[in-house]
């Protein structure tokens, strides 16, 4: 199949275009010399004697040149259909080799789905990650999901967030009903999260893909969100210097920049509040949920499940994200 894909891709239509073309006007010319010529030869004129002939009447004068012309016509009219004829099936043909071709190599490059839970680190097992998820400890529930704390069996703490379907009665509940393309974007946006590599944002470390949720893996944070220690700053239970909250202003603003700047693609977050930002034990912040607004778990775009969807105004002015 490769073989017959190149052979095929090294040929070129313009160019055949071109010949047929050729072809059409060299057949064209041959029929306007047969027009001009008369179909029936003058007869031989004989040897012996014989009494010259009456002079032709006019009508049979004028049969002659109508039934040339005929001929020559109906020659033309088959000429000119065997060849657009031979033209509309090459270019039909041409045509259904390429579809041919191209949905071989759709078929060839297309990632597959995956099944079952998807590891990025060595440090999480999925047959491990798989038998502990019941186990796990609820921690908060969100507006699009719920966020557990699991230990697993090599002692390993991670967070974990369940993107659940929309309440709803509309909203379907099980990701069976998500097309195959829909699902082959959502695995693509879920690699290009593994891959983010940041000291101020927070990389996907597995997934887990179920028919009514799709749960996301990450680095537990034992300093919780930005929101819960706000809370407990205003309850007199913590205490936040200056210094560590400008440590979290700008470990936010160099997330933010790697995230629009840096990142290929870029990526948008949407979804930026305190709630987002999980903080270490030293006050480091960090980015979580990092496009996560464009996992679609119900098969449409919900926007409960969407997240806040917040672009600054100035994107509206410039129509630029960055």
């Amino acid at each position: 199949m490769e073989q017959g894909g190149g052979m095929l891709a090294s040929k070129n239509p313009t160019k055949t275009l071109a010949i047929l073309l050729l072809l059409l006007v060299f057949f064209l010319s041959l029929s306007s010399l047969a027009s001009s010529q008369p179909l029936h030869s003058e007869p031989m004129p004989t040897t012996t004697q014989s009494p010259p002939p009456s002079p032709p009447s006019p009508p049979a004068q004028s049969k002659i040149p109508h039934a040339q012309a005929g001929g020559a016509a109906r020659l033309r009219r088959i000429v000119l259909g065997v060849l657009f004829g031979s033209l509309t099936g090459f270019l039909l043909s041409l045509a259904f080799l390429y579809a041919i071709r191209v949905a071989i190599l759709h078929a060839k490059y297309a990632p597959a789905i995956i099944k079952g839970p998807v590891s990025f680190t060595p440090q999480i097992s999925p047959k491990n990650l798989q038998s502990a998820l019941p186990s796990a400890q609820p921690l908060a529930h969100g507006p699009n999901g719920k966020y557990y704390k699991l230990v697993l069996d090599n002692d390993v703490t991670v967070a974990v967030k369940q993107l659940e379907a929309a309440s709803r009665p509309e909203a379907s509940p099980s990701m069976c009903n998500v097309s195959k393309s829909d699902m082959r974007r959502v695995q693509r946006q879920l690699e290009l999260l593994a891959r983010v590599r940041h000291q101020n944002v927070m990389a996907l470390k597995a997934y887990v893909r179920e028919p009514d949720r799709l749960s996301l893996v990450y680095d537990f944070m034992p300093g919780g969100s930005l929101e819960d220690v706000m809370k407990r700053v205003r309850s007199q239970q913590v205490n936040l210097n200056w210094d560590a909250r400008n440590r979290i202003a700008i470990g936010v603003a160099k997330g933010l920049m790697y995230l629009h700047f840096e990142s290929s693609p870029k990526i948008l977050h949407c979804n930026l509040k305190p709630s987002n930002v999980m903080l270490d034990v030293g006050f480091e912040p960090r980015l979580a949920d990092c496009g996560v607004s464009r996992l679609i778990v119900s098969g449409s775009a919900d926007p409960e499940l969407a997240g806040s969807l917040y672009s600054a105004p100035e994107c509206y002015q410039s129509s630029s994200q960055t």
